[in-house]
């Protein structure tokens, strides 16, 4: 898990504009990101019970793509960002892969 003052949190009304801002697609994440106020990087995950039902599944591919984050944290600074999983997939891996996909898109 990201420490607190890495989490982005939707409650503040400022915060939920970054769904208006830019955006990357993958096959199975949509990711909205938008420049930060501060200098350290603050994201959420987000797995709507639509798509994956069980907690179970929600919560483990959360615990994973934290940890990818958390990995990319120090090259991206000064990033918000939502990460949203849009579709099911076989298998955490799969939005494993995505995520790095979209992040080396970030980075570069």
């Amino acid at each position: 898990m990201l420490a607190k003052s890495q989490k982005l949190n939707l409650g503040k009304g400022e915060n939920r504009r970054i769904f208006s801002g830019n955006k990357i697609k993958t096959e199975s994440l949509t990711i909205y990101f938008q420049k930060a106020k501060e200098n350290h990087s603050r994201f959420l995950v987000i797995v709507p019970k639509k798509i994956i039902n069980k907690a179970v599944d929600r919560n483990r591919i959360k615990r994973q793509l934290y940890s990818l984050i958390r990995s990319f944290l120090k090259d991206l600074e000064g990033l918000d960002a939502v990460v949203y999983v849009d579709k099911k997939d076989r298998g955490c891996e799969n939005y494993t892969q995505s995520l790095l996909e979209a992040l080396k898109k970030l980075y570069v």
